[in-house]
């Protein structure tokens, strides 16, 4: 989570889920979290520069790490989520080509003083913002120059649902442990029945393992993740190029429980 401009007070607490998923790490989910990274950026990152924007539990800075980064930024809105990272950091022996800060996307001068990335990373935590395209604006400015990469993952917006979604994200963050529970268990079911009807269940429960997360945590942060928007992909694509990238790849997917996931790479200036 990387900071908020809503002036709703409501909010998910996304570092609390992630200590707890912290836990659960072992070598099988760090090799998948690898795996998932060298398949979006397109090999290893050796000589590049990496930001990861909301880096929550860590666990994709350390594979930006272990892809052979030469530097690596990571920052997150959300004190426990930045006790997270620093704890991945602090378990392959703090190196100093990484480093750990609290900040917001939403914060232009912040930003401003990183720098500019080869890589700039941000998977499922700018449609948490409040503010979500001036979020994509203001991550996509950390690229550096012509081939730099600009890689997110944001929420599938469904016209008749994505309103819905809102209101459950919004009741469960709000809500005490009772309320939590019954949202929880609720949207788990609706969500695998949804994906069964569509045939898509394998693609639901696989899409957390294979990020090195897992179901539990993911579904968790799913039905919390407070304040939410969404976009087509279509939306994305047309927001993103015309401010000088092109798209390499995209996954795009239609449960309305799924994280699209783009690689955009900048193009040379006019």
């Amino acid at each position: 989570m990387t900071g908020t401009s809503s002036t709703d007070d409501v909010r998910f607490g996304f570092g609390r889920n992630w200590r707890a998923y912290l836990r659960s790490i072992d070598e099988t989910k760090l090799q998948a979290a690898e795996d998932e990274l060298r398949h979006l950026v397109g090999g290893d990152l050796a000589g590049k520069s990496f930001l990861d924007i909301g880096s929550g539990s860590g666990i994709h800075s350390l594979a930006a790490h272990r892809l052979g980064a030469k530097s690596i930024v990571s920052f997150d809105y959300d004190a426990d989520s930045v006790a997270c990272t620093r704890e991945m950091h602090a378990r392959v022996g703090a190196p100093a080509n990484w480093q750990v800060f609290q900040g917001s996307v939403l914060d232009p001068e912040f930003l401003s003083g990183l720098g500019v990335f080869d890589v700039v990373y941000s998977w499922g935590v700018l449609h948490h913002t409040g503010a979500m395209w001036r979020a994509v604006e203001l991550a996509m400015d950390r690229c550096a120059g012509t081939g730099s990469l600009f890689v997110i993952g944001l929420y599938h917006k469904k016209a008749y649902l994505t309103p819905a979604i809102k209101r459950v994200k919004r009741a469960y963050s709000a809500g005490g442990p009772a309320r939590r529970g019954a949202l929880l268990g609720g949207y788990i079911a609706a969500t695998l029945a949804y994906a069964a009807a569509r045939g898509q269940l394998r693609q639901v429960v696989q899409n957390s393992p294979r990020r090195g997360m897992n179901a539990w945590h993911d579904l968790v942060d799913w039905v919390g993740g407070y304040p939410f928007e969404a976009a087509t992909p279509a939306e994305v694509v047309a927001f993103v190029e015309p401010r000088g990238f092109q798209s390499v790849r995209s996954e795009t997917f239609t449960s309305f429980a799924a994280v699209n996931t783009f690689v955009f790479s900048r193009l040379p200036p006019k």
